[in-house]
């Protein structure tokens, strides 16, 4: 990578995010888990949401050719999950780490959020592909803080978490 792509990489780290981990079953019938921080929703009606998932990944096969799949929200306490599903590797979701939801999709256990997503568009960008899903069920729970990425590393939220209402300018 160029100074010039690190330095772009190193902006973009800048911005904080939450840390997600894609799940779905593969084509071989086994659970499969990759760690992301590039989920952002697109639209409320109809329910839409979005990812992107690099060509050179080592899972880009096993998720570029799944229709369905979940997209679970981490909490500050699934650290351990993260980088399990962020390294290199094998991807199979471990027994513990995993359920699945009623209508047949794994989903990871204790996760704050949890969108059941149906791929409905994928859009070729650069080194990605950035994915366009349908939301078709969803749940939240609990009130623990969310997992942080920032500048390379976890991020400690867990003392600033403000429990207050959406400011209006936010709901935009």
């Amino acid at each position: 990578m160029s100074n010039i792509g690190r330095d772009f990489r190193d902006a973009l780290g800048r911005f904080a995010t939450g840390v997600c981990v894609v799940s779905a079953f593969s084509k071989e019938d086994y659970a499969i888990g990759m760690t992301i921080n590039s989920f952002a929703s697109v639209s409320l009606d109809p329910r839409q949401v979005l990812w992107s998932l690099k060509h050179n990944a080592v899972t880009y096969g096993m998720f570029s050719s799944v229709h369905e799949y979940s997209i679970s929200v981490l909490s500050a306490t699934q650290k351990e999950v993260s980088n399990r599903y962020a390294k290199p590797g094998d991807h199979a979701l471990l027994s513990g780490d995993f359920l699945v939801s009623e209508r047949g999709i794994p989903f990871i256990q204790g996760a704050l959020a949890v969108f059941e997503c149906t791929n409905d568009q994928v859009v070729p960008s650069g080194d990605h592909d950035v994915l366009i899903a349908s939301v078709s069920h969803f749940h939240a729970k609990g009130e623990q803080p969310p997992l942080m990425f920032y500048s390379g590393r976890y991020l400690d939220v867990s003392d600033q978490v403000v429990r207050s209402k959406p400011s209006p300018a936010l709901s935009a």
